[in-house]
């Protein structure tokens, strides 16, 4: 089984291209983990420009990714001295299957400053919550390698709140922003909670906006929080935060997701 930090480090090989292999281990359902594509693309942004930090990335998946062998293109759209934007589209097999366009940027002297929301108090931590179980054919693959613990909003409950609440952290570690990426897609569409029995759900959009350039403990809990905006159409839109466990904001998130409740 191959960690997170080895299947986001895809290897150079010519022209601006990469590769990787993508085992079955790393399975949401049919497709590959997108938090992982995500990931992978983030990885290659920040190598093209080091000395700047990944501000935001916005991925798209326009199909599967089924195990077995990617290639990712890097494209630098424009490089200016304090913004850079990255496209990194994710090829399998001649069919273009996800596209992530990040923006790396410069930090800038500033005496203008807003504060995000801070951790909610109101939970009981992770030491006191139980590990979500891998259950084969309900739960994603990939899952084995995360430890999630629900506080609020598990799946298919059939509950009144269109919520997700809890902690996660990887099994085995995975180091610098890229592991912060993948953590926060680990977690379902919010709309699930309110959902009586299982029923698939595909994200279509993401788009991620951190907070911090620190590289963070591979090793600590994050709280991560997910709200519904709108379901409507066999589609939903959610927001989420992600917290260390020392409060520390992370990141925010929003999704757009179709979810297969009728079929």
């Amino acid at each position: 089984m191959s960690p997170f930090d080895q299947v986001t480090d895809w290897q150079p090989a010519s022209d601006g291209m990469f590769t990787a292999h993508l085992g079955e281990e790393w399975l949401q359902g049919r497709s590959i983990f997108g938090g992982l594509l995500a990931a992978g693309c983030a990885r290659l942004a920040a190598t093209s420009f080091p000395d700047r930090m990944l501000k935001t990335i916005e991925t798209r998946f326009f199909e599967p990714v089924f195990p077995g062998s990617i290639e990712a293109k890097v494209e630098v759209l424009r490089a200016g001295r304090s913004v850079a934007h990255v496209q990194i589209d994710v090829w399998q097999e001649g069919r273009r299957c996800t596209r992530a366009t990040a923006v790396m940027a410069v930090k800038r002297a500033s005496q203008l400053q807003i504060d995000v929301a801070p951790i909610p108090a109101d939970d009981p931590g992770p030491e006191a919550l139980v590990r979500l179980p891998v259950v084969p054919g309900v739960t994603p693959i990939f899952l084995n390698f995360v430890d999630m613990r629900f506080h609020v909003g598990i799946p298919f409950m059939g509950g009144s709140k269109a919520i997700v609440d809890g902690w996660c952290k990887f099994e085995q570690g995975a180091a610098g922003l890229s592991g912060i990426v993948g953590l926060a897609d680990v977690w379902p569409a919010p709309l699930l909670a309110t959902g009586k029995g299982p029923m698939p759900a595909s994200t279509v959009h993401w788009c991620l906006h951190l907070f911090t350039d620190a590289e963070p403990d591979p090793d600590q809990w994050y709280r991560y929080q997910a709200r519904t905006i709108h379901a409507e159409d066999g589609m939903t839109t959610f927001q989420a935060w992600l917290w260390a466990q020392d409060g520390t904001p992370i990141l925010w998130s929003e999704q757009l997701a179709v979810v297969f409740d009728v079929r």
